[in-house]
This record gives structure tokens, sequence and C-alpha cells, in this order.
């Protein structure tokens, strides 16, 4: 048995389209040229129908016969060719009746303007042609075949000398056409799928999948045998594609990890000859077994060797994933090239405003962000992100941290202790800021899960939260809530004044009784008076004149220090443990900017720490898994019953050199390094206090 895509592929197809895809606008070319002719969906099309291929579990799009077809590009071009196969697979739900004559295929109006190809179905069913031309002459073979409902494998073969119809494997219709020797004509339409280019008409009522286009004629052994994989197809391995073109990965060589809050990593090891060369950072997507992208990176480290074999190398390739876009990139403003400021935001705009101006220059669009309505993008797991209050940041200012700095900031900052948030940047580089109650995935029993007898990884389960406390006190901050006041004389040279504490918050400034314009240092310019926060130092652009009387309204610092007790939990942790069962923590926030903030963060933590935390490890060949997804466990051996967990992280490997097994992390509550790294943007300051100021 073969896998349906791995035979075509095997064929070498210049473009192929899978035509699988679960969202979005862009139909993925999977040809083995690499060029990455991906095509754009318009219109009425529905996609995630099922697919043409028995045994095989990608998709197929289904055309509305009005208004839905895909255009492929330009470069895409067929002039010239002295050969071609175009293979398509169609489902007609019901044969109906159709004023036009449904195009499958086409970059040309060819029976009419004899250039390029065109495959059609006539309106009633009753036949259809395929057709190409050279320029000046065309010729078509019919497909000899009355359609009715049901699905259809079609090649149409024009091989220099005659043209060629098989319907299901089977030779159909031969026409003799030589062309001249002249090669396909030059089309002055993009190809589309779906429909005609040439007057946006004849389009298609049916469902299509596994559309390809080869520069020869594929031979009747070729098409028997598609005929035969198509009606018994298996599912494929993981496959890779280095800057578009497929390579095969060396067996138990193949491993990724998907996690929360952390880069997720990939590793293969490829066989080529000895002139191939990968570079760092070369773009790589990952099919799974169904040809759906499972991960999408960048080479990372390159490696290669030679194996005692003269002709060949052997390259141990390491992949990062999308979350490098957001590492790679600063915040700052770029008109000034001083610090970038928001005021009165809600995270969800400078999230937008960030994709906007940053993210979107390397491909990034917005998935889902909790705080706006939601659209029509769905987050993995096909929930909706619901609607929630978007945080306002009073002042948010970000001096060159990298995006990814700025989100984890941003996740802490929109986060309470009821809704954490996260963020991630998927495999189609989108972007999500989701509570982790926001994506479900299907719930997991006993059924699926290996109980290490064909892994030899049993499950696992830890009760317990080695981060569990129930008191917590926040020194390190500063309580800037008092106003003080401080009068000055101008003597036209003195442009520095020392505040007797730290200046807290923006000093209100009047020189001769007028407001003075105030900023902070090194950040803005262009004002009459600067301040820096932890600074006692007041500073004026220019010296106030001999005799003009000033004034600070001003917020000294005062270290504070917050804290918080969950008084029933000091009570259950005394009948566990038979002490005072205070359990007691201590973390320094040198961000805190009055008592009150302190006693909020000390609060938000011990609400989440003084939780009993769950850590349930497991291996499964099931499939459809992804860090984020919240599902409900009943396993009994462990005692859970319609448990919710978080999916914390993925691991797929071919280790034992047969089967992908899924090595699943989920947990429920704190717990170790697990739930401190999905948890740890909320628990602790920015990584720069220096470089990322949120909420002050």
């Amino acid at each position: 048995m073969t896998n349906y895509r791995a035979a075509i592929l095997a064929d070498t197809p210049y473009a192929y389209y899978r035509l699988g895809e679960l969202f979005g606008t862009t139909a993925r070319d999977d040809g083995t040229a690499g060029n990455g002719y991906d095509g754009t969906l318009h219109g009425g099309i529905t996609l995630a129908q099922s697919g043409c291929v028995t045994g095989d579990a990608n998709g197929a799009m289904l055309f509305d016969g009005s208004t839905g077809y895909i255009s492929l590009p330009s470069a895409l071009s067929t002039t010239g060719w002295g050969a071609i196969t175009v293979e398509v697979l169609i489902r007609i739900p019901s044969l109906g009746s159709y004023a036009q004559n449904p195009r499958l295929a086409a970059n040309s109006h060819t029976s009419s303007d004899s250039n390029g190809f065109e495959m059609l179905i006539n309106s009633n069913g009753a036949d259809g042609n395929f057709y190409v031309g050279n320029g000046s002459t065309n010729a078509n073979a019919a497909w000899s075949t009355t359609f009715s409902a049901g699905t259809y494998l079609l090649h149409g073969v024009w091989d220099g000398a005659n043209i060629k119809t098989y319907v299901n494997g089977v030779l159909k219709n031969t026409t003799a056409y030589t062309g001249g020797g002249l090669g396909l004509g030059a089309s002055a339409y993009p190809l589309n799928i779906g429909r005609n280019p040439a007057y946006t008409g004849d389009y298609s009522p049916y469902a299509q999948d596994e559309v390809a286009i080869y520069t020869y004629a594929l031979t009747q052994a070729q098409i028997t045998a598609r005929r035969a994989v198509m009606l018994n197809s298996t599912t494929g391995p993981f496959t890779l594609q280095i800057s578009r073109k497929p390579y095969v990965m060396q067996a138990r060589t193949f491993s990724a990890d998907t996690a929360i809050s952390r880069v997720g990593q990939a590793y293969a090891t490829v066989k080529t000859g000895t002139s191939t060369r990968f570079q760092k950072d070369q773009p790589v997507a990952i099919y799974d077994q169904s040809g759906v992208m499972y991960y999408s990176g960048y080479c990372d480290v390159p490696t290669g060797m030679q194996p005692g074999q003269p002709s060949v190398l052997l390259h141990m390739l390491t992949f990062r994933d999308q979350r490098w876009l957001a590492d790679k990139r600063v915040v700052f403003d770029t008109g000034t090239n001083l610090a970038k400021v928001y005021a009165g935001n809600g995270y969800d705009f400078i999230v937008q405003d960030l994709v906007n101006t940053i993210l979107s220059q390397e491909g990034v669009t917005i998935g889902s962000l909790y705080g706006l309505a939601p659209g029509a993008t769905l987050a993995p797991g096909a929930t909706l992100a619901p609607r929630g209050p978007s945080t306002i940041i009073p002042l948010a200012t970000f001096n060159f941290p990298t995006v990814a700095q700025v989100f984890d900031a941003l996740a802490k900052a929109s986060s309470t202790a009821s809704v954490t948030i996260y963020w991630y940047i998927d495999q189609y580089k989108r972007l999500y800021f989701l509570p982790y109650t926001a994506t479900t995935g299907a719930s997991v029993d006993g059924t699926t899960i290996d109980d290490g007898a064909l892994s030899h990884k049993p499950p696992r389960f830890v009760y317990a939260n080695p981060l569990y406390y129930n008191i917590q006190y926040v020194p390190g901050g500063t309580d800037a809530t008092l106003v003080a006041f401080y009068s000055f004389t101008g003597d036209g040279k003195v442009t520095t004044w020392s505040m007797p504490n730290p200046v807290g918050a923006a000093p209100t400034v009047y020189v001769n009784g007028t407001a003075q314009s105030v900023g902070r240092l090194n950040v803005v310019g262009g004002k009459a008076f600067y301040w820096s926060p932890g600074s006692p130092t007041i500073s004026a652009a220019t010296a106030p004149a001999n005799g003009a009387t000033g004034l600070f309204i001003w917020n000294p610092q005062v270290p504070t220090t917050g804290s918080y007790t969950n008084s029933a939990e000091v009570t259950n942790q005394a009948a566990i443990d038979g002490t005072s069962g205070k359990i007691e923590s201590v973390v320094k926030d040198t961000s805190v900017t009055s008592t009150a903030n302190g006693v909020t963060e000390a609060k938000a933590n011990v609400q989440r720490n003084s939780q009993r935390g769950i850590k349930f490890q497991y291996a499964t060949r099931d499939t459809g898994y992804a860090p984020g997804q919240l599902r409900a466990y009943t396993y009994s051996p462990f005692g859970f019953s319609a448990t919710n967990m978080l999916v914390e992280s993925v691991h797929v490997d071919d280790s034992d050199g047969i089967n992908y097994w899924y090595q699943i992390v989920a947990v429920a509550g704190p717990f170790d390094s697990t739930w401190s790294n999905f948890f740890g943007a909320t628990l602790t300051p920015a990584t720069q206090a220096q470089a990322i100021s949120i909420g002050v």
C-alpha cells in the first residue's frame, strides 16, 4: 500500500495542490519543483470537505459554481511546453443543470483562442473535453463519459503527438495533435482552478481535490497505479520541506517539540549529495501523515558530515519555530529612534499595532486576540476565543526590547488571577493572545492512552505543587502616591535640581505661573523639563531666566511592601502538616509603583500558587494535539474523571522506526517547570525591566 501524496510526488509534479487546507485563503503548492506557486482562493469555496482518496484524511474544497475559484501565480506559465499532464480528483455532489461548462482547471479559453489548455465537463454532465492549443490551432480529446453524482479521477495528457483522456485510470479517448512542434501557446491569463480565466465564467460546482500539473505526459502505468492508490491509500510519513523543496528524513531521526511560552524545536537527519548545503534561517515546513502542516520554522543549526561514502552527505538539522519572528525584531519609535510609547491603550490595540508595523513584514497575521470580538478566524480546536475585557494600560514604554519580550509583558499585564493569557505564533504565522480556557480539544479516555506495552513509555502522574505557598510578600517596590512641592528661583544658569527622594511619576512644572512641557529623559525629546523614574533629579532643557519663579509638584518614591495571605489555605495546610500551616514566599519586584499594586500582585500570585497541581504524562498515537488545548481526561487508573487539564507540550518522533508516537504533558494547576513555562510571563516581571516599562 502507498500514500497518495507520496505517489504523486514520486512522479515529480511541477505544481501540486492538495486542497486540504482547513482555513485561510491560500492553496499551498506542494510540487517537487519547489517554486512555491501558491494559489489564492476567491469567492464561494467551502474548505475541509471530505477528501476523494480512500484512506487519506486530507480534505477537499467544494466550489459553489458561481463565484468560487483559485487563481495561481502568473509565474506558473505553460508557454512553450512540449507536453503536459493535468490531474484532478472531483466529487460531483449532484449533477444538476448548469448554464456554463465547468472548468476544472484552465489557463485560457483554449477552444476559442487556441492557447494553453483547459479541462472541462459539459453543463449537463454529458461528457466534456481536455483541450490544448499552440497559439494558432487547438484540438481536444473527449472524456467519452456521462458523468453522474460520484467521485472521478481525471487525467488530461498531451505528449506532443496525441491528446489522451483517462477517467478513473482507464484510457477513454486519443486525438492526434502535434501542434506543429510549437508547444503550448502563450496564454494571456493566469491558471485558474475551478473557473475559465478568459472571461471569468464556467465556474466549477464540484468538490475538487489533489490537482497536479506535470511538464511531461504520464504513462498508462502511472495513471493506472494512481487509481489503485486512490482507492486504497495509506497514511504517509511525516515529510520535510526546506525552502519549499522536499527532503526525505532518515528513519529514527525525526522529532518535534512544541510547547507553551518557549521556542518549539524540531530535529531531523537528511541524506543528500555532496553539492547540497543548508543555511541557517532557511524556511522549514514539516507535514504530518495526512499532509497537513504540523510544524514550520527555520533552520537553526545545520550540521553536515560524510558517513564514509564519498558521494553522500548526512545533514543533522535543528529547527526553531515561528516564535523566532518575534525574537528577532525590536520595538522602538522609528520616527525618532527613541522609545515607543503607548498611553491609555488596551493590550489588544498595542498587539495589533505591533503586528501592523513590524510583524506584518515577516508575514505574521492576527489569528485571535482575546478582548476583541470574535471574527471568522478560529483558534486551533475550532473554538472561537471568547470576547473578554481588554486591559487598559495607562502607560507602556518600549525602549528597544524584542517583540517577544513585549508580548510576554503584555500577556502579564492583561492576565488576572482567574484569567491567564498566553501568546504564540502558530505554524501558519498567525498570532494568538488567548486565555488558557479558550481552545478546547477532544476529550481523552484510556482507549487512546498507551499503557506502555507498545511505546515503552507508561503513563505517569504527580499530585504535587513544588511552587506551593499560601502567603507572599512583595518588597522592592515604591509608592509614589504622596504629593510634594518644591519651589525654586531661576538664575539663568542652573538646569538641574535634586529632590530629597527619587521622583516617582511625571512632575507638574510651572515657571512664572505657566505650565511647562515635561518628558522622560532619554525617551522623548522636545520638552522643557525632564525626569527619570527612580532618579531624584529634575532637569531643564534651558536654564530658567534670572529671577523666574518655579514650582515642581512631584511624587516622591518611598519603599513599599505588599502582602497577601490565603487564610483558608493556611488552615488547610495546617491540617495536613500539623504545624502553623504557613508557607511563605518573597518575590522582589522593583516595578511595583504603589502599596496597593504590591498587594494586588501578591494576591494574584497566591491565588495561583496555592492550588494543588497535577502533571500527567502519556504516549498516544492519536493525532490532533496542540499546546494550549484544554482537554477533559478520564483515566481510571489515576482517578481522573472528566478532569480538565491543559496540554502544555507535545513531542512527536519516529524513534521506534515503525510508528509516530505523541508524548503529551498535560497539567492542571501549578506544577514545577512545565507550569512555570506556561504561566511564567504572568508570575514574574518583564525580563528587561530597564527596556520594558508597562503600566507605570
